[in-house]
């Protein structure tokens, strides 16, 4: 289960999911019983944070009035988002494997 190192947000629920199913909740807090901080907080103005393992993300929503209230609404061109992940393989060597910035969720 990803180690949040260091999160901040601005108003707005986080956006937490669980790793035995497919289950989102919102929380005033990030760290829930079986439960890790998504990459994707769709619930607040904008957010940043540092996960272990390596994980950056962040996100700012253009306008205050775009944060949604709930799922399922595209907010394709409203945002602009970005993370950058780092795995460690069995030499312990760190490759930064994946990343994303753009205006869009993914």
């Amino acid at each position: 289960m990803p180690k949040v190192l260091f999160a901040i947000k601005g108003d707005g629920p986080w956006r937490l999911e669980n790793t035995d199913s497919t289950e989102i909740i919102k929380s005033a807090e990030f760290e829930k019983t079986g439960f890790y901080l998504s990459r994707i907080q769709k619930f607040c103005r904008w957010h940043m944070a540092v996960l272990w393992p390596l994980l950056i993300q962040g996100h700012l929503y253009f306008k205050k009035e775009y944060v949604p209230e709930s799922e399922g609404i595209n907010l394709d061109g409203k945002l602009i988002f970005c993370y950058r992940h780092y795995h460690r393989d069995e030499d312990e060597i760190y490759w930064g494997d994946g990343g994303f910035i753009g205006t869009k969720w993914k």
